[in-house]
């Protein structure tokens, strides 16, 4: 990078200088652009870049007034876009700017050790260049969230500029995130429920310019005059009979051992209206799948000793075996895999995935698993790096949500399905409980949860939490 001590923007606190600029090096123009955005949070900004931002609506729905044309990458997909370039056409001083821009993976300019400790929740990074392939400058946008919503802090790298581009740069930025800001309430808040039903708002756009629409089995419907879609008012989300908190609630149950059966009896129970099972697992399916794609860039902070704990379970009759990589100090599920024959099949895919997630390799290993398992193990590693000992695993070398989820709940899960191990559903799901075993706090149980322990910022804290900012975007 252009910046010298890029790392110190990891710091806690603020630099001197956070809006304004100074020369580099080479004629080089060094931004920095401090803005607030409040009631948002970091979340949103980047779920916005990496699922929503892919064509000119969506370019010029952020800022209509500067943005004119964007091309998305042909390899760009939803929450995958690190390493793609896009095409843009930006209006400056009346001129239109066309640009090429690649997103980077933070990892390759900061500091990986200081980035996985760092407390931004968010950090998206952009290099800029012309048609000719000419590099134009950098981008680093680092999110944090504050009390008041969120805050970005911007770091630009503009090479050949002058002072009057500098200045243009930071009122253009100023305008530009605020009026994301606005664009992100607007698409991810989720009011808060009037404490009567004297209030009513449209369930679509959120417009108090409602009109009674009639009444049918003497449930008054509504009509809103902004959007001019029709709605009753029971706080159910839109084109749903059920709400926020039933969807969560039957997601956070299924997650905490109850059967697809006995959550459909719960919400009939709730709503008066009872759901198919198929229904409640595409929910399931569903927020389980946005889940994985948000977390994926997460990078938990560990030892440097794992277990591999390796359990066998039924499945369908089948002898089948659960294998887990798990971080000893913050009891973290770096890894999990599920196959019906023992040792052999996966592990060195269960190894990678683990040393991937982690960022790094153990110095030992604890297992109880098989010798063959034993044996895949140190040839993933490489003999001589990794140290392996064969141990019995108790309850006492691991959280006790660990044993809940992984001992009794993902087994009563699991026997009774009737779709193979290796059917992506499965797979979906048995990442899930990894997920929910991670990073939620189920029914409020745990003081702290492994994520937490492996010092990563969650912007949510509950299934609640998660799909009331994701649920008009899945």
């Amino acid at each position: 990078m252009l910046i010298e001590n890029i790392n110190d923007l990891l710091e806690p606190g603020y630099l001197p200088i956070e809006t304004g600029y100074n020369w580099g090096p080479d004629g080089q123009i060094n931004v920095a652009v401090l803005s607030q955005m409040s009631g948002c949070k970091a979340e949103w900004v980047e779920r916005w870049i990496s699922h929503n931002l892919q064509d000119t609506p969506s370019y010029k729905k952020w800022n209509s007034q500067d943005h004119i044309y964007y091309e998305g990458d042909r390899n760009w997909k939803p929450g995958r876009y690190i390493g793609t370039t896009h095409y843009t056409e930006v209006r400056v001083n009346d001129e239109t700017k066309k640009s090429l821009v690649r997103y980077l993976d933070p990892a390759a300019i900061f500091d990986l050790i200081k980035l996985q400790k760092v407390g931004f929740s968010k950090i998206i990074c952009v290099e800029g260049s012309h048609l000719d392939g000419t590099s134009d400058g950098f981008a680093i946008h680092l999110m944090r969230d504050t009390a008041e919503g969120c805050e970005m802090r911007t770091r630009y790298i503009i090479c050949n500029g002058t002072s009057k581009a500098a200045q243009l740069r930071i009122e253009q930025t100023l305008y530009s995130m605020s009026k994301l800001s606005e664009l992100l309430r607007n698409i991810y808040s989720v009011p808060q429920l009037p404490a009567n039903n004297s209030i009513v708002t449209c369930k679509f756009c959120q417009s108090d310019r409602i009109v009674k629409n009639g009444m049918r089995k003497n449930v008054q419907y509504w009509l809103c005059k902004d959007c001019g879609r029709g709605f009753i008012n029971n706080y159910a989300l839109p084109k749903m009979r059920y709400s926020i908190s039933t969807l969560a609630s039957a997601i956070d149950n299924y997650y905490s051992g109850n059967s697809l059966n006995k959550i459909c009896q719960d919400i009939e129970q709730k709503t008066s209206y009872l759901p198919s099972s198929s229904a409640v697992y595409t929910w399931i399916k569903k927020f389980t799948e946005a889940a994985l794609i948000d977390t994926v860039n997460y990078n938990p902070v560990v030892g440097d000793i794992w277990f591999i704990h390796e359990q066998n379970i039924s499945i369908n009759g089948n002898s089948g075996y659960l294998t887990n990589v798990i971080d000893k100090n913050t009891g973290f599920v770096l890894a999990t895999s599920l196959s019906y024959q023992e040792g052999t099949q996966g592990i060195q895919e269960l190894m990678n995935s683990a040393s991937h997630k982690a960022g790094k390799l153990p110095r030992e290993i604890w297992t109880n698993a098989c010798k063959n398992s034993q044996e895949e193990i140190a040839w993933a590693f490489r003999p001589g790096k990794v140290h392996i000992i064969k141990m019995e695993i108790t309850e006492k070398d691991l959280p006790e949500k660990y044993f809940q989820t992984w001992g009794t709940v993902i087994k009563n899960r699991l026997k009774p399905s009737a779709k193979p191990v290796t059917n992506p559903g499965t797979r979906v799901l048995l990442n899930g409980f990894a997920f929910h075993y991670n990073y939620v706090n189920s029914q409020g149980n745990y003081n702290k949860l492994p994520a937490e322990a492996a010092k990563i910022q969650l912007p949510f804290r509950d299934w609640q939490d998660f799909i009331s900012t994701h649920i008009y975007n899945i």
